[in-house]
């Protein structure tokens, strides 16, 4: 239910009523102070205006959080807000006591951001309760995604973040829509990405800068996959519509996806090395690629070795890649195992490389752990985005402008 009656004019002036909570004018301006001092958004009374509806919609989404918890007798400690804070200071190489000092500085109430953490700590707690309850995954589902993940061995994967603005029955669509552009043209002016996704973003992944880390174009919602996949690194999308709200997206990365896992395999590996020397560099790449093509087996990669270089051929056994030259890792990575590679220019001269045997140093149970962890994780967030719905679905919202 939402009203909006006249907004009050003083400090402590009602701005919203969440169910029996109070949202001051006092907390209003000091949150859209600390997500100015976060985003790196101009400290302007400009900005504190366009700033207003969008802070006081967080609050609002806090408030309920805090609610909830309370309900479900979650409490955060002390220690763990201290803990939080060490934790963000490390993360942004401060020293102890660092974030707070830079607050003092800023004018910035310190409190409100305590809550802040109190509301993420304390909801993280309630969607991890929710996981247990609703039991373990599966040995089926995780099957099918160590298939899934093999089958896409080999396509792009995306290093990507979001801030995401959902549909809900308070607002109307327009409002959604003039929210999500607000946020865009924030962080087209140089906003931080991380500081606006943790203050404004309705998803699990504020709590991380509105990091999802690495994903798949098809662990994504249609709409959103089409966008992904032609942005180049460091872009930023325009709002896109997905099935239950608006996405704003920045592609941090691009990789090819490897699968599973491997950890740090431990490869044997047969190799010719041929000197130039005094030799046209081409006559030696051309005999090079002669042997990276007759070679079909580690068998072939010796006999051709001891035909063609005696002293300049060998086999490494059981070495970790890590522990190979950094030019070589991924020779020793990626190549097919019995498949001789192309010529590789070393500063001595030229090297023909076969992998004839890789073995992985992770065993199935961590495989299937990781996969688990990852599963959980989406469950999560859906778990999140659809009580944080039904909260204020179900609540009272007075909003006073």
């Amino acid at each position: 239910m939402l009203h909006s009656p006249a907004l009050g004019q003083g400090s402590q002036s009602i701005v919203a009523v969440v169910n029996d909570d109070v949202i001051s004018r006092f907390d209003l301006d000091s949150r859209i102070k600390l997500v100015v001092f976060s985003s790196r958004l101009p400290n302007n009374q400009q900005a504190y205006q366009r700033l207003r509806g969008q802070v006081l919609t967080a609050l609002i989404k806090e408030r309920l959080r805090l609610q909830e918890a309370k309900r479900r007798r979650v409490a955060v400690s002390r220690k763990q807000i201290s803990q939080a804070i060490q934790t963000i200071e490390q993360r942004n190489k401060l020293p102890a006591g660092g974030l707070f000092k830079q607050f003092k500085q800023n004018n910035i109430d310190t409190v409100s951001y305590e809550r802040q953490l109190e509301a993420e700590i304390a909801w993280r707690e309630i969607i991890r309760r929710s996981i247990q309850r609703s039991g373990a995954i599966s040995p089926e589902a995780l099957d099918d995604q160590i298939k899934l993940i093999e089958a896409n061995k080999g396509k792009p994967e995306y290093l990507i973040a979001e801030v995401y603005i959902p549909f809900d029955a308070a607002r109307t669509a327009a409002e959604v829509v003039q929210q999500a552009n607000r946020i865009h043209a924030q962080l087209k002016d140089g906003a931080r990405f991380s500081g606006v996704a943790r203050s404004f973003s309705q998803s699990a992944s504020a709590a991380r800068g509105g990091s999802l880390g690495w994903i798949r174009e098809d662990q994504l919602d249609p709409e959103l996959g089409t966008v992904v996949r032609k942005m180049e690194r460091g872009e930023l999308s325009a709002p896109i519509k997905g099935p239950d709200g608006y996405y704003i997206l920045q592609l941090r990365n691009k990789r090819t996806a490897r699968g599973l896992s491997e950890g740090d395999p431990t490869v044997t590996l047969q190799q010719i090395f041929f000197s130039t020397g005094s030799k046209p560099a081409n006559s030696v790449i051309h005999l090079a690629r002669s042997v990276s093509s007759a070679a079909t087996n580690c068998q072939d990669m010796n006999t051709l070795g001891k035909e063609i270089y005696p002293n300049s051929f060998g086999r490494i056994a059981d070495i970790k890649i890590s522990a190979l030259a950094p030019n070589l890792r991924p020779f020793a990575q990626n190549l097919e195992i019995g498949k001789a590679s192309d010529p590789i220019r070393t500063p001595a001269g030229i090297l023909v490389l076969m992998v004839c045997k890789r073995e992985s140093n992770i065993d199935e149970n961590e495989i299937r752990q990781r996969v688990a962890n990852s599963l959980v994780e989406q469950r999560a967030e859906l778990l999140s985005r659809r009580l944080l719905r039904d909260l204020r679905q179900s609540a009272f919202i007075d909003v006073r402008q």
